[in-house]
């Protein structure tokens, strides 16, 4: 079973404006619609308030995502395919992160194998998976920038592989186009589907003429390259390391809070085992050395963008009896981050429940049931509740049993847990639990809160 290794022509990178045809003026920024065949998915509660969710291909009667590139598909859920079962990376496999047990960690149906080097998201074959796991002791990682094949030990006790059995025709799904809707600045990146979906996607700052990336309480930020390196001794000026075979990022991100961004400048080295003499600005700025690695391409740093350069973000929240869409604003446009539940004062996303439901549930901390241990034998299991994270405060902690999806219980913080009074294994040692329960919160589980507190919701095909 070979896979053609040759790369996709004819691809765009993100940074480049996708143009209309004369027929799609009437359409809307930020528009959803259903095609004739590919059909969208809508979470939907009780009081029949939606919010959308996907896409469902009632040809093949399986959701489907559109890829990325100017020329997308929509095609089902799958994994891409890192790694392979060979030396000459022909045969891929997927991996699940998780291990077959009491809650098996589930394969996708399919693997995608990536059809741009360039183009995060494309997807040049398509393969069905075998649902049978197997034990290979070691895989293979493809580097489509260096063409190189890599040897890599596996780790079954936390990773699930499987092989592939038949490739699957990208003809046999909805194509389409890509385009930017919009008559401001903050265009809307959209999926014109053959059969008449229309699929709005990520912003475009036309501006900046960059793809950007809304953030909650700042701006939508560019695509960039993203380095802790600069060549100045103040770490003012960042280097930007990026591929050479594609087209580099317009910007560079510098290594501060709030994100300083600087346009990209000329190129300082794509000479593979060149040494350059920067500055390492990780967590201070101190002298380093930066070996210019095979493939790669550093840049110097051009003009910085003022924060009044980039386009704020909002948050507003839509119509609903409970469960409004969370809508994350960039210029004109808008997609919608989650439900915000106008009882419990959040935002929250639909979540599995048990026994068998949906629910729109707050981000919360979780309960760690196998992690921590009453006793310096770590042989006694202590279930805590330990607030790693930026989940917010007062809510229930989510139980999922044996790692599985769906949330069997939720319990609100019991009596605080002091490092002294329990232990964790760190290898073949077991260690009291040192800073945890002092830099980081930790307690015991308290009163258990009905699931019932959270807003029901289901799935539906338009």
């Amino acid at each position: 079973m070979m896979i053609d290794r040759r790369v996709m022509g004819g691809m765009m990178m993100a940074g480049t404006l996708w143009t209309l045809g004369c027929a799609d003026d009437a359409l809307v920024q930020g528009e959803i619609r259903s095609g004739s065949r590919i059909r969208a998915v809508y979470w939907v509660d009780a009081e029949g308030d939606r919010l959308f969710k996907g896409w469902f291909d009632r040809e093949r009667g399986e959701e489907c995502e559109w890829t990325a590139g100017p020329h997308p598909r929509c095609v089902p859920d799958h994994a891409q395919a890192w790694m392979f079962a060979d030396a000459d990376c022909t045969e891929p496999v997927a991996f699940v992160f998780g291990t077959v047990g009491a809650c098996p960690a589930a394969p996708p149906p399919y693997v995608g194998v990536q059809g741009d080097p360039c183009e995060p998201g494309s997807v040049g074959e398509l393969w069905a998976l075998s649902p049978e796991p197997i034990a290979p002791s070691v895989v293979y990682a493809w580097d489509p920038l260096n063409s190189g094949c890599t040897a890599y030990a596996t780790h079954p006790e936390s990773e699930t592989y499987y092989r592939v059995t038949t490739q699957v025709p990208l003809e046999e799904f909805v194509g389409g186009r890509g385009a930017d809707f919009g008559g401001g600045r903050v265009k809307t990146r959209t999926v014109l589907g053959d059969d008449g979906t229309v699929a709005p996607g990520a912003p475009f700052d036309t501006d900046l003429d960059a793809i950007c990336s809304p953030i909650v309480g700042a701006s939508c930020e560019p695509e960039a390259m993203h380095s802790s390196y600069a060549d100045d001794a103040a770490c003012a000026r960042p280097i930007g390391v990026t591929s050479a075979t594609c087209a580099p990022p317009g910007y560079i991100a510098a290594n501060d809070s709030p994100t300083t961004y600087v346009r990209r400048g000329a190129l300082l080295s794509d000479t593979a085992g060149e040494t350059l003499s920067v500055f390492d600005d990780f967590a201070a700025c101190v002298p380093a050395n930066l070996v210019v690695s095979a493939g790669a391409a550093v840049y110097r740093a051009g003009d910085a963008l003022a924060p009044s350069a980039l386009v704020p973000v909002t948050v507003e929240h839509g119509v609903g009896a409970r469960l409004s869409p969370n809508w994350l604003i960039a210029g004109d446009h808008r997609r919608a981050l989650g439900f915000y539940d106008l009882d419990l004062g959040a935002v929250c996303y639909p979540r599995a429940i048990m026994p068998a439901g949906l629910a729109c549930v707050p981000p919360s901390f979780w309960v760690s049931r196998d992690r921590y241990f009453a006793d310096s034998a770590c042989t006694a299991p202590l279930p805590l509740i330990v607030e790693i994270g930026d989940a917010p405060h007062g809510f229930p902690a989510l139980d999922q049993p044996n790692g599985c999806d769906a949330i069997a219980h939720a319990y609100q913080r019991g009596a605080a847990r002091s490092p002294s009074t329990y232990f964790f294994k760190s290898g073949d040692a077991c260690l009291p639990g040192t800073d945890l329960g002092t830099v980081v919160p930790t307690y015991e589980l308290g009163a258990e809160v009905s699931l019932a507190m959270y807003a029901t919701v289901t799935s539906a095909t338009e």
